[in-house]
């Protein structure tokens, strides 16, 4: 599922992620990303990617390696883990990828991280739900009476899952709307 060109609804990327989160003993945040790209077949590699280049796919059939700038922070480096591993879930088969000897390179850049392209939206869209599984959220949330409001309890709660605050506020945003 999911491979492909057209529209992905954001249900759908929460049944994807929760599926792959389901599939690691996870009781709490944070998701462990690196192992996720390990169970389907990524090797993560911390390099350098030069400026403005947060990850890097090189995929080929069933298993790949991400690339993941070094010198970014460390909630940086989450992010563009789970949003390659969206690329690979949900582009692996599509046909305006560069084609590199049977593999496939994704880039992300600065034009991307603005949202300009409809694949690194979606793999933005899945990074979000990768990392902050509406489940652990929304349990989160209700739990603590947390004060949508309050940066300060928005920031505790991105420290939780190990994400940027704006992040998170983008995914509650996305999940309590």
């Amino acid at each position: 599922m999911g491979k492909g060109k057209g529209y992905i609804a954001p249900q759908q990327f929460d049944r994807m992620t929760e599926e792959l989160v389901s599939q690691l003993p996870l009781a709490q945040p944070p998701v462990p990303v690196e192992a996720i790209a390990g169970n389907l077949g990524l090797t993560v590699e911390y390099t350098e990617l030069g400026e403005g280049v947060s990850g890097i796919l090189v995929a080929s059939g069933v298993s790949g390696t991400i690339g993941i700038n070094k010198r970014d922070p460390r909630v940086r480096q989450r992010f563009s883990i789970a949003h390659e591993i969206g690329h690979f879930k949900l582009h692996a088969n599509a046909s305006d990828n560069l084609f590199i000897d049977r593999e496939y390179v994704l880039f992300r850049d600065d034009r991307a991280s603005r949202g300009e392209i409809r694949h690194e939206i979606q793999a933005n869209m899945f990074a979000a739900s990768l990392l902050m599984p509406a489940s652990l959220v929304k349990s989160r949330v209700a739990a603590g009476r947390i004060d949508l409001g309050d940066d300060e309890q928005i920031d505790a709660l991105a420290s939780t899952f190990q994400v940027s605050q704006a992040a998170m506020a983008y995914r509650i945003v996305r999940l309590f709307r």
